[in-house]
């Protein structure tokens, strides 16, 4: 449990001069995060931490996403779904263990939405990533791939977008508007997959790139959702 408030806390820093610490492959966390009403950042954290297990970690609880009529991005988890034993609902934080050497892992079931307000882009939202004060080692990347968008946003932006996870970014992406988040037709749902070593990027990056220009971060491909 002291892990966990610790890299909860953590994720609440932004790393920054001197206050930076190089984290490790075994203690590093990232976050996520979605501009809303008066400047509140809604946002969930990512990483490993020593003790972190794969799934729901003893003592994590549901955030409380009601309070605040904004645009909300959370990590949602359901009792019994993809080996989740905690309690049902939004969180901010999961810590995993390490992402194997070479190798991958998946934090699923991302969900975006804004929580009965409309941002000043209509249905379309800020969403940014940045590193905390346990930074992630040198080349770790990040792909977050759009799954399900609501038809009625009309999205025709990339569904796979390439992040540096060692790099703060943002970008825009649909935000449905919505009362009821627990719905999964009523948000947009992603998934974040991590890499240890960097993604090549491709040779059309440079072309696409343009139109991507004012929101920092490159498109890896383009799939149908």
């Amino acid at each position: 449990m002291r892990t966990l408030i610790c890299f909860g806390i953590a994720a609440a820093l932004i790393c920054t001069g001197s206050a930076c610490v190089a984290g490790s492959a075994t203690f590093w966390s990232d976050y996520m995060y979605a501009s809303g009403a008066g400047g509140f950042q809604s946002q969930f954290s990512f990483g490993t931490a020593p003790g972190a297990v794969d799934g729901y970690d003893a003592g994590m609880l549901p955030d409380d996403w009601t309070q605040r009529q904004t645009v909300h991005i959370k990590l949602y988890r359901e009792t019994g779904w993809r080996n989740w034993t905690g309690p049902t609902g939004f969180y901010g934080a999961d810590p995993e263990t390490p992402v194997p050497d070479g190798g991958s892992k998946t934090w699923w079931d991302i969900y975006l939405w804004s929580y009965n307000y409309t941002p000043p882009l209509g249905n379309r939202g800020g969403v940014g990533c940045n590193w905390t004060t346990m930074k992630p080692p040198a080349g770790y990347t990040g792909i977050l791939t759009i799954d399900y968008v609501p038809a009625d946003l009309d999205w025709t932006g990339p569904y796979e977008l390439r992040i540096d996870l060692n790099k703060g970014i943002s970008f825009l992406l649909p935000v449905p508007i919505t009362g009821d988040p627990t719905d999964p037709a009523n948000v947009t749902r992603m998934h974040l997959t991590v890499y240890t070593y960097p993604i090549p990027e491709p040779s059309s990056l440079a072309a696409i790139g343009l139109a991507l220009a004012g929101v920092g971060i490159g498109v890896v491909r383009r799939r149908r959702g």
